[in-house]
Order: C-alpha cells, then structure tokens, then sequence
C-alpha cells in the first residue's frame, strides 16, 4: 500500500490504458464494486501524450486484449517516461502463453494477470493488486503470473 510522508493512506488509483470501450466499461464496472479507497483514471491516449502528471499512488492497467496500438508499445512508453517510469504495470490479457508473458516482462511490466472469464471474479483481483505494497515489492519473474484460482463457478 502506498503511504504519505506523513505515514495516511491516500486513495490509489487505477489507472486503465485501454482504447477499448467494452473493455473500458468492463474494468470501470469491476472498480465500482471494489472495497476501499480507490479513484479510477483512463489512460488515453491523449493523456499519455499530454504531460500530465498521474496520482502519485498510481497502479496503471494495461489491457493487452482491447487495444489498436499494442499493449507492449503502452509498456514501453510507460517505462521511458519520466511521469510513468515508476508506477507499477500490471497487464491483463485473456492469453496466457509463454511468448506473450515474456514480451510483457521484457517490456517492463511488473505483474501479468490472466483476466477471468466473470466480471466478478475480476473484483478481488483488483482488490489484491491495489493492497500490495508496491513500493516493498521486488520486480520478480517468478511473482510475475497471477491466475484466479478458485473462480466463480458459471
């Protein structure tokens, strides 16, 4: 969890970089049903571009499966930019290959999530990648794939 100099929890924000707008609303409708003090900020395009600075306690989503420009080029801007460089990158894609992993770590990504099929088992995934203390966390090839393990059942 990120903490203030003054030792409070600020709200995290998670922001979402995805061009998408079914894929947009799907994340948007998961963070509505998380438990806690988030805040959500789309990542667009034109936001990426325009020099704004993100929330300092900022986890940034990059949705492999619905985007035009690839999610490895979101990764890498992120990674060369002196706003972004930090903040931790956490991939969500429906794939769950090999190739595609390693190019995400390659890339820069700290965390890649196999996105389940149900929206509501989404929530605690979420959950879980907002409560960790990312500033405690080693970037770890081994630590790098999350799978839900027990999701809800259809």
């Amino acid at each position: 969890m990120y903490k203030s100099s003054e030792g409070e929890m600020p709200p995290v924000t998670l922001c979402y970089a995805s061009d998408d707008v079914y894929g947009h609303s799907d994340f948007r409708e998961a963070f509505h049903n998380m438990s806690g003090n988030f805040k959500f900020l789309s990542l667009s395009a034109d936001f990426l571009t325009s020099e704004q600075s993100p929330p300092a306690a900022s986890i940034v989503f990059v949705d492999l499966s619905h985007s035009s420009f690839t999610g490895y080029q979101i990764i890498q801007f992120l990674r060369s930019s002196r706003l972004f460089f930090k903040m931790p990158i956490v991939v969500l894609s429906q794939d769950n290959d090999y190739r595609t992993r390693q190019t995400c770590w390659e890339s820069g990504a700290d965390l890649y999530i196999v996105k389940p099929f149900l929206l509501s088992d989404l929530v605690p995934i979420l959950e879980h990648v907002a409560a960790t203390d990312w500033s405690a966390r080693e970037r770890d090839k081994s630590r790098f794939l999350y799978i839900v393990k027990n999701p809800t059942s259809v």
